[in-house]
């Protein structure tokens, strides 16, 4: 048996639900990125795992 450690480098600032949508930045544009707009599917997407 073994351990893993792991930096999950989460943003302090900024609340959980916006660090869990962080990994969909990809999928948005740069100004929607910027002013944290993301579509509702990812939103309810990260409240279902956030649960």
């Amino acid at each position: 048996m073994g351990m893993v450690s792991q930096q999950y480098n989460l943003v302090s600032r900024c609340s959980v639900q916006t660090n869990v949508l962080a990994g969909r930045l990809a999928s948005v544009s740069t100004a929607a990125s910027i002013l944290n707009i993301f579509p509702e599917a990812d939103i309810e997407k990260s409240r279902q795992v956030l649960d």
